[in-house]
């Protein structure tokens, strides 16, 4: 399944929607693993982790580096958060001020010295 939803590029949502669907069916006793779940296994026999960053949902900008504290999207100025108000800050004071607070968007990402540290050991086994 993580072969498939690595190629067909389905969302983890959809992945999700279908585990569940499968695992549901009377007629099959397929147990598949969660995303998450794959993803830390997989993590763990590989030696990768992967970073998660908060991110604009249209995809406009990755609120990283010297954008971390930002609330809003520079370029459309949108809310990062899921808040109740429209009012809130455009910085936050400082990181702890994050907690609690719920992004719209998240993206992962696998830092470049494990992924070619990966290609090498592919490459050598060949």
């Amino acid at each position: 399944m993580l072969y498939f939803i690595t190629n067909s590029g389905l969302s983890d949502m959809s992945y999700e929607e279908l585990r569940s669907i499968i695992s549901n069916l009377s007629l099959h006793t397929i147990n598949i693993k969660s995303l998450h779940a794959t993803r830390e296994c997989l993590g763990q026999v590989l030696h990768l982790r992967s970073k998660k960053y908060d991110a604009y949902i249209d995809g406009c900008m990755a609120f990283t580096g010297s954008h971390l504290l930002c609330r809003r999207c520079l370029y459309c100025k949108k809310a990062r958060f899921v808040e109740t108000t429209e009012n809130a800050e455009k910085f936050n004071p400082n990181l702890g001020s994050l907690d609690g607070l719920t992004p719209k968007a998240t993206y992962s990402y696998i830092p470049i010295i494990p992924r070619l540290q990966l290609l090498c050991v592919k490459s050598t086994a060949l």
